[in-house]
């Protein structure tokens, strides 16, 4: 099969299988998730931001991620590594062991992975958008 052929075949088969699929989550997303967690980083639903449920399984998720790959799930890893995302301190805020490579910094603010707090708006932006 010529490259034209093949870039060709993958761009239908992108758009006949993931282009519906992308749609219907932008559909439940926008809604649900993106509009609650703008406003709420505006300002708008009064509690903390970092602490509302979306907030909350982003970094959740984030550290999930991050654990898989540069923590305890990495080649190497030994506990308090300054070499190894620390999931512990990335949630509590203490004094991270982990040096971001990047940055050369031991960032510790700490971001929620559990106990979300849910708002009257989580609720109301969807109903009223749909």
């Amino acid at each position: 099969m010529k490259t034209t052929k093949k870039l060709h075949f993958i761009a239908a088969a992108f758009l006949f299988t993931a282009l519906p699929v992308i749609a219907q989550n932008t559909v439940y997303y926008i809604p649900t998730i993106g509009v609650p967690s703008f406003a709420s980083a505006m300002g708008i639903g009064g509690s903390d931001h970092s602490s509302r449920w979306f907030e909350v399984d982003a970094s959740r998720r984030g550290a999930e991620y991050f654990d898989k790959h540069y923590g305890s799930g990495a080649d190497g890893y030994f506990y308090k590594s300054e070499e190894h995302f620390d999931v512990a301190s990335f949630e509590s805020g203490e004094r991270s062991p982990y040096k971001n490579p990047r940055t050369g910094t031991r960032y510790n603010k700490g971001f929620p992975i559990s106990k979300s707090i849910q708002s009257f708006w989580d609720f109301a932006f969807p109903v009223i958008l749909t």
